[in-house]
């Protein structure tokens, strides 16, 4: 999970695990058609900063979006493949 450190004016790791209403209100992953493969997921959070360079002041961090693909990926939300060999 992250936070924004309005001091330090970065986004910061606090603990927690991602839930799909995080990672949903971080960057509405889910308002669109859902995703068809493993690399529609990789494409969207890699290059959500890319994207939607007007959603956050400070961009998401690049870890953070990596972390919210894997979770998307690995609990199939918002998704219609089928689960790898390697679930």
């Amino acid at each position: 999970m992250i936070k924004f450190d309005e001091e330090k004016q970065e986004w910061v790791s606090v603990p927690g695990a991602w839930t799909y209403d995080d990672i949903q209100g971080f960057t509405g992953f889910a308002s669109g058609e859902p995703f068809k493969s493993e690399e529609e997921v990789w494409e969207y959070f890699l290059g959500f900063n890319e994207h939607f360079p007007d959603v956050y002041d400070v961009p998401l961090p690049q870890w953070a979006l990596f972390q919210m693909a894997e979770e998307v990926i690995r609990n199939r939300w918002h998704c219609t493949f089928p689960p790898s060999e390697e679930d």
